[in-house]
């Protein structure tokens, strides 16, 4: 065989493997001598395709079958060596894969972006969620990094399950699918600042949130409430426990169907549970003020107690109520203690003295929160981090019979925050203003996250 015939069908081989036949033609067409010059009039001087079949069955037929399928497999697997393997469409938040669970401010939605490998393209994008805000959201803000133009988004806070799944094409042409899930979190403005204050040590930390006006502290019941009575008031009214526990259920379920609007199929509910619950009437209020110098005489025992170069006074309001229920009856008070704070203090301690004829024993009273005890007969403490300016903290305890002619005396110091607590404090409410919900990224903006990879 020629040597120009091998030499044609090797370099066939090499440039395309898996399909012989055409590459041959292409290189018999080649070595064809045609004219220098060429017009429409001349093209009878080509060879037809035909002849070029011809000639591509002749060489063919002249290779042994064993070493053409050789030579084939060999090629071919060089070829798929040499071949990259495909990047995959991610979605990163900043640098990183999207995580499992995602918290963030509302501002840092604009974090989020899909990084599509050169040549791929995404024909199909969707986002799924029982939050129809996250929904649209990251819908408006994926599609316009996508297909180009600006997002302005708005993203309340809540918490959701998402997942965005893309449609997209490779280089090659074919048809994929990538899906990605997290478990989103967008925190409001207070909540994103106090997840600062949170990676503070937790003394400093203490000294912050006291500088923080909007920080709420949770009230207390003053009034006598169901959940102040105890098992034996309970029998001492000749209740059935199980009854009463469904009363209260029944009360609770009043309040969620009025929120609602269902305020007939409140009120029914609250008739049914005034057959099972007793009757609470206020008889009386005593209020009192206690300022340090007079109070902690009473308590001088326990100074070390009260460390602070703060004493802000102590308001005590005693509240007597009469709890009837079918013909018996029982008197119930309740000691609402609460210490306002006209700046900002820390390290707050609260140390009450409660007189014997009240209680003999603290087993015998009810706390809101429970103290330490400092003495059984009885005298004891609360402590607290910080309460902001403005703001106050309560506490109350319940006791049996009429304790409106004896005086619950208490007694507070604290602590004003340090500089570096006022410089971090200052700090955090700036970050408070960095959450407005509204999120704009453009095209540009794309580009840069990208280049962060």
């Amino acid at each position: 065989m020629k040597s120009w015939v091998w030499l044609t069908l090797l370099l066939m081989l090499s440039a395309y493997a898996q399909d012989v036949s055409d590459y041959l033609v292409s290189d018999v067409v080649n070595d064809v001598p045609v004219k220098e010059t060429a017009s429409v009039d001349d093209a009878s001087s080509f060879v037809t395709h035909d002849e070029v079949a011809a000639v591509q069955e002749e060489v063919v037929q002249d290779i042994p079958q064993e070493d053409l399928v050789d030579v084939v497999e060999e090629d071919v697997e060089e070829v798929i060596a040499e071949v990259p393997e495909p990047e995959p469409v991610v979605l990163y938040v900043s640098d990183v894969p999207l995580p499992e669970s995602w918290t963030i401010n509302q501002a840092e939605l604009g974090n989020l972006w899909i990084y599509i490998p050169p040549g791929d393209e995404v024909i199909q994008l969707e986002v799924n969620s029982d939050n129809l805000f996250f929904r649209h959201a990251l819908e408006t803000l994926l599609s316009k990094q996508v297909w180009g133009g600006e997002a302005e988004v708005y993203i309340p806070p809540g918490e959701a399950d998402v997942e965005v799944r893309l449609v997209y094409t490779d280089l090659s042409g074919e048809e994929k699918e990538a899906s990605f899930a997290t478990h989103l979190i967008v925190q409001g403005e207070e909540e994103f600042s106090e997840s600062v204050v949170d990676m503070l040590p937790e003394g400093l930390a203490g000294d912050v949130l006291a500088q923080q006006a909007e920080v709420e502290l949770a009230p207390v019941e003053e009034e006598l409430t169901y959940a102040d009575l105890s098992a034996q008031d309970i029998e001492a009214l000749g209740l059935d426990p199980a009854e009463f526990v469904d009363g209260v259920e029944q009360l609770e379920q009043a309040e969620l169907l009025e929120e609602t609007g269902d305020v007939v199929g409140a009120e029914e509910l609250r008739q049914a549970a005034e057959q099972e619950l007793p009757q609470i009437d206020q008889l009386a209020v005593e209020e009192e003020t206690y300022t340090y110098d007079v109070a902690v005489p009473v308590v001088e025992k326990f100074k070390e107690e009260l460390k602070g170069n703060v004493h802000p006074e102590v308001n005590v309001d005693t509240r007597v109520f009469k709890v009837r229920k079918g013909g018996k009856e029982i008197t119930k008070s309740k000691v609402h203690i609460s210490v306002p704070a006209e700046r900002d203090l820390k390290d707050v301690n609260l140390v009450v003295y409660i007189p014997k004829e009240i209680a003999n024993s603290t087993s015998a009273i009810r706390f809101s929160e429970k103290p330490v005890i400092l003495q059984d007969d009885p005298v004891v403490k609360w402590a607290f981090k910080n309460i902001p300016q403005d703001q106050h903290k309560d506490y109350t305890f319940t006791v049996d019979g009429d304790a409106q002619n004896f005086d619950t005396i208490a007694v507070a110091a604290a602590k004003k925050p340090g500089f570096l607590a006022k410089v971090i404090a200052w700090f955090v409410k700036k970050l408070r203003g960095k959450g407005p919900g509204t999120v704009t990224i453009s095209k540009s903006e794309y580009e840069r996250l990208k280049t962060q990879r």
